[in-house]
């Protein structure tokens, strides 16, 4: 049982493609994979020109040259996750969704919650 108490469907062996921490190709078709990939470079590299110092040198941290786009990934990741949960769990006592992506941000960026509220009021404000 899960939290939400249903049951998880059974593992499925590894194939080929799952043994590489992929999709696998019968479900997702390779032309697939790259959807959004634009997106999330510019989500990549938006977060490193708004990161604070502090952020960015977290982000290298791992020394392995791909603390930006795995700091961009999880932001994508959380993006998603906080605005799948809020349209699938309505009824939840949620703080309201504006608050949520100001504050997944400004952990992101390193950057206060009201700099990056005010940064996107403008934006906003812009379009």
């Amino acid at each position: 049982m899960t939290g939400y108490g249903t049951r998880r469907p059974p593992a499925a062996a590894p194939g080929p493609a799952t043994a590489a921490g992929r999709a696998p190709s019968d479900v997702f078709p390779s032309t697939a994979h790259g959807a959004g990939a634009e997106l999330l470079a510019g989500v990549v590299g938006a977060l490193a020109a708004a990161s604070a110092p502090r952020a960015r040198g977290a982000q290298a941290a791992a020394g392995d040259g791909y603390g930006q786009q795995r700091a961009g990934l999880l932001l994508w990741a959380g993006l998603h996750g906080i605005v799948t949960l809020h349209n699938d769990r309505r009824n939840a006592p949620w703080p309201p969704l504006d608050e949520l992506l100001v504050h997944l941000i400004a952990l992101h960026t390193g950057q206060a919650p009201d700099m990056i509220a005010e940064a996107l009021r403008v934006t906003a404000t812009d379009d």
